[in-house]
């Protein structure tokens, strides 16, 4: 399985509306983007000094599945929301167990 996880430093232009407008699109990406097992974004509670805005953590059944969402029609609208309303965008993608896994015994 594969771990996609991503912060977004906001803009000032990153109205609430726009946020609303993103993280809508992002909740209905799981289900139409084949691979995509869940999604989830949130806000920074503590807003320290070295804290992010948001933080998006993905997991993909493969890494190719990863490689065709950066792609997905329903991904690239957002992908150029944020993309214009963010000042830092980073993330780290790396290879980790599958949770839905049987155990071994």
């Amino acid at each position: 399985m594969i771990r996609h996880v991503v912060m977004f430093k906001i803009a000032d232009t990153f109205t609430p509306p726009l946020q609303t407008e993103w993280l809508a699109g992002l909740e209905t990406l799981v289900g139409p983007v084949p691979g995509l097992r869940s999604l989830s974004i949130g806000r920074d509670l503590l807003r320290a000094e070295r804290s992010w805005d948001f933080a998006l953590v993905a997991e993909f059944d493969t890494l190719a599945h990863l490689a065709a969402y950066a792609t997905h029609p329903l991904h690239l609208p957002l992908i150029a929301l944020s993309g214009q309303h963010c000042e830092h965008i980073v993330s780290v993608d790396y290879e980790c167990p599958d949770s839905t896994a049987p155990e071994m015994t």
